[in-house]
């Protein structure tokens, strides 16, 4: 044992005049981008986007107008982190509370009832509930309908030239 704490010591305290050189790898290979033709989706729409180059590498109508589904939430998750404060309480209202769940099994808010905005958030990503969603717009810009307008705002921001909220 008391030879493993020297080799550290030596390892973490080097000598005067000694310097630590890092060991001599290979570089990485270098992978080049697939040129064979994008796979086959059943997909109406779709787009493979690649974060390191901050382009687009394939995609299938990417333009084509569909109905957004749950990019609206992703919006709305965006938008209570960027302008919200997930330790607030809100309260829910009578609008929010009669706004469809969107499916059985998800948990319910009722009007009149005050939830932390962190714990809504939560039910927003993970069971994506409708009067969730509704809560929460009301909370960051008062009405949904003001909610609707930050929502294109931001998207026009991201660049979503084909997104519009209502």
């Amino acid at each position: 044992m008391l030879a493993s704490v020297s080799l550290l010591l030596a390892l973490a305290f080097p000598g005067a005049g000694a310097v630590m050189q890092p060991p001599n790898l290979p570089p990485p290979p270098i992978v080049a981008m697939p040129t064979e033709a994008p796979p086959r989706l059943d997909a109406a729409s779709w787009m493979l986007w690649s974060v390191e180059r901050d382009a687009e590498l394939w995609s299938g109508n990417p333009d084509q107008v569909r109905a957004p589904a749950s990019v609206t939430k992703v919006m709305t998750a965006l938008l209570v982190v960027e302008r919200g404060d997930l330790n607030d309480y809100t309260t829910v209202s009578a609008i929010a509370d009669q706004t469809p769940i969107g499916f059985a099994g998800q948990p319910e808010v009722v009007a009149g009832e005050t939830w932390r905005v962190g714990d809504l958030f939560d039910f927003l990503v993970v069971k994506s509930g409708n009067d969730v969603a509704a809560t929460l717009a009301e909370y960051v810009a008062g009405s949904e309908k003001a909610f609707a307008d930050l929502m294109n705002q931001r998207a026009a921001e991201l660049g979503m030239t084909n997104t519009h909220f209502a």
